[in-house]
Formats: structure tokens, C-alpha cells, sequence
């Protein structure tokens, strides 16, 4: 990346934060998104006229009152509804907690039996419970703390009950050997 030395230093983290948000998160999210699903999209804003154009208009501007995009959202009053223009952003993540409470409901119940938890002693059997019930009641919103437990118990459940390879094993050609292993590792 290009070294800015130019600019007020806000404006440099601005800089750098649209490089670096941009070209390394939110556009290689949406391009990945869309191509799962057969889209194509475009950006106008990062047109390079309309960038440049948007780069000229001081800092202060670009930020009134700790609101961002000031100066777009005034234009946009002009076009489209209030409702639309300041509703709260909403980002890329997976619908985990609808998935928990529904379709992978019983998969997570089988994943998280407090014997099977118990039996391994890695997790605190109570406070998995707990946030559990609490997700399911509604109570709370556990998922984000849920998923990275569901996904260490469903990994070592399929990789605990393979049989260690030998030496002698780990020589041999076997369709349920280690390539096997590698490959459904990454599909």
C-alpha cells in the first residue's frame, strides 16, 4: 500500500481506514456474497470520479456531530424517506440464532447433553446450560457465545471417534485415510 504523507492526520486514518475496510473486508464480502449467488453488482460510489470528487470536501464536513456520511445523508433527504437514510446498519453475519432456534436446534441439543460436556470437562456443564436455556427462552442473545462451543464439541465429535493411524497405517493407501481426512476438512 502506498505510504500517505499528505492530508491533516485525520484525514490520513480516514485514508487509511477506507483501504483497508474496503479493499481487504467489506468489498471482498460482498463480492464473495454475490458471486455464491450468481449477482453481479456495482459500487457508484467508488466510481473514481464520484471518489475523487467526494475526497475533496473537507473533513469536518464528512463528520458533523459524531454523525458519518453527513453530507449524503442531507442529499438523500431530498429522495428517499427518513426511515431509510438512519436506520442502524446491518452487516453480513449468518442468521445463527434463527438456525439454532430452528432447522440446527436438535443438532446443537445432541452437541451440547451436559453427560457429553461432563464426560469431555472442557466447557463449565452449568454455564453452557445456562446460556443455552436462556438463547432458547428468548432471554438473551447467546448465540455468538453458543456457536464457537457447538463448533469445538461438532469437531471433536468427528474427530475423536476416528481411530488413530499407525505408522504402518499412515503408509498404506486407504479411501478413509488421510486424504480423505484433508479433503472433507476443506469442502
Amino acid at each position: 500500500m502506498e505510504q500517505l504523507t499528505v492530508g491533516s492526520p485525520g484525514e490520513r486514518v480516514l485514508f487509511m481506514d477506507i483501504a483497508m475496510e474496503l479493499g481487504e473486508g467489506l468489498m471482498t464480502k460482498v463480492d464473495r456474497a454475490c458471486m455464491l449467488h450468481g449477482l453481479n453488482t456495482s459500487s457508484p460510489f467508488l466510481d473514481q470520479q464520484v471518489f475523487q470528487l467526494a475526497w475533496q470536501i473537507p473533513l469536518k464536513l464528512k463528520m458533523v456531530r459524531g454523525e458519518q456520511k453527513y453530507i449524503l445523508k442531507r442529499l438523500l433527504e431530498l429522495y428517499l424517506p427518513q426511515e431509510l437514510i438512519y436506520r442502524p446498519k446491518r452487516g453480513f453475519g449468518a442468521p445463527v440464532g434463527r438456525w439454532l432456534r430452528g432447522p440446527l436446534r436438535e443438532w446443537a441439543e445432541d452437541l451440547l447433553v451436559p453427560s457429553k460436556l461432563e464426560e469431555q470437562g472442557v466447557f463449565d456443564v452449568e454455564v453452557v446450560t445456562q446460556l443455552w436455556q436462556a438463547f432458547i427462552a428468548g432471554q438473551r442473545k447467546w448465540h455468538t457465545h453458543l456457536w464457537p462451543i457447538l463448533m469445538f464439541q461438532a469437531w471433536q465429535q468427528r474427530w475423536q471417534q476416528r481411530p488413530s493411524f499407525g505408522e504402518d497405517e499412515a503408509c498404506h493407501s486407504d479411501p478413509e485415510g488421510i486424504s480423505h481426512l484433508t479433503i472433507e476438512a476443506f469442502v
